[in-house]
């Protein structure tokens, strides 16, 4: 099947500061429901609140992945998948991996069998500890490592609201994603990018309002603003009995005897409605990208407002990467 892809494109430099748990803490992937969040808050304010249930209801996204755009071409990066990974080599250079790209990606899961996939390092190389290649996708004569994502500290002083009087100084962390020029004279560009199931039609003017907004904290200062963003067009497969997920997912009740690897992450923080409302949503848990699940998993929104005035819908339907496997039996 033939689904959009949204490349958001960045500035030379880029920095943007979404939490990890703790507010000093940087994530390093962008989830779903962050996503969508920033999406649906867009949405609002050009559109307003009249038709925003029936958006919200053909909007199926991917969590925020990787791309570089080097020598004339765009490489997709995916999250390693949350498979038993077997190998030849070392196998602390498998636990470090995070990021596959898309010709990596498929030959791996092609390999899944019998509860184990298998990565041959003779056919890939490393971008970095974190980001393997295909050859066949490999743009660079020099192979050294290339480290185009960092996380970056930044000094803050925290203010004493009432008298407006500066206390202590802390650090908080953000994530900085930089273009890089090679000894070949080969430019990196790095962007990043989500897929979208199915078009919807108000989609393009809600990114048009992304890009100056922005995702994540301090947008005011400039911080996850992007320069502009462009659609192609990625082909996923149909035919399958089971699928990696590329979003955070919820599952129905029903859905939960099928879920195979996994891993859960914490999702609570405050709600943002145009601005800061000063109400922390509730505490649930998600299923993480990369999990390994049988289908069908089609996932849920739920409602994670504490107060029944106001209803906050986090985004947990489920975005995957079909593929086949042999059931004994």
């Amino acid at each position: 099947m033939r689904y959009q892809v949204i490349k958001l494109i960045l500035p030379d430099i880029f920095r943007i500061k979404v939490g990890e748990g703790r507010l000093d803490r940087a994530s390093t992937l962008i989830h779903s429901d962050t996503l969508f969040s920033a999406i649906v808050n867009c949405y609002v304010k050009l559109f307003g609140e009249d038709n925003v249930d029936s958006f919200i209801g053909r909007l199926v996204i991917s969590s925020l992945f990787y791309g570089i755009r080097a020598s004339d071409k765009d490489i997709l990066f995916f999250p390693k998948p949350r498979l038993n990974i077997r190998t030849r080599e070392d196998t602390k250079t498998i636990k470090k991996l995070e990021w596959i790209s898309g010709d990596a990606f498929k030959e791996i899961i092609s390999s899944f069998d019998a509860g184990s996939a298998y990565i041959d390092m003779e056919k890939f190389d490393l971008l970095n500890s974190r980001f393997l290649i295909s050859k066949k996708e490999e743009f660079r004569k020099d192979t050294g490592m290339l480290n185009f994502i960092d996380k970056v500290l930044e000094p803050k002083v925290s203010l004493e609201r009432i008298y407006n009087t500066s206390r202590d100084l802390y650090f908080q962390e953000e994530l900085e994603i930089k273009s890089i020029l090679l000894k070949d004279d080969t430019r990196v560009k790095p962007f990043l990018y989500f897929i979208v199931k199915e078009p919807v039609e108000e989609l393009s003017s809600t990114l048009n309002l992304l890009i100056e907004e922005g995702i994540g904290g301090e947008r005011s200062s400039g911080k996850g603003v992007f320069s502009s963003w462009e659609k192609d067009f990625i082909e996923i497969p149909e035919d399958g009995n089971y699928g990696i997920l590329l979003s955070a997912a919820t599952p129905r009740k029903e859905e939960t005897d099928n879920i195979i690897y996994y891993e859960l992450i914490r999702r609570d923080g405050f709600i943002y409605h145009n601005s800061p409302v000063g109400i922390k949503k509730r505490t649930h848990f998600k299923i993480s990208e990369g999990s390994f699940v049988r289908l069908p998993f089609e996932g849920e929104n739920i409602n994670v407002s504490p107060v029944e005035d106001r209803r906050v819908i986090s985004y947990g339907r489920s975005l995957y990467w079909t593929l086949k496997v042999r059931e004994d039996g």
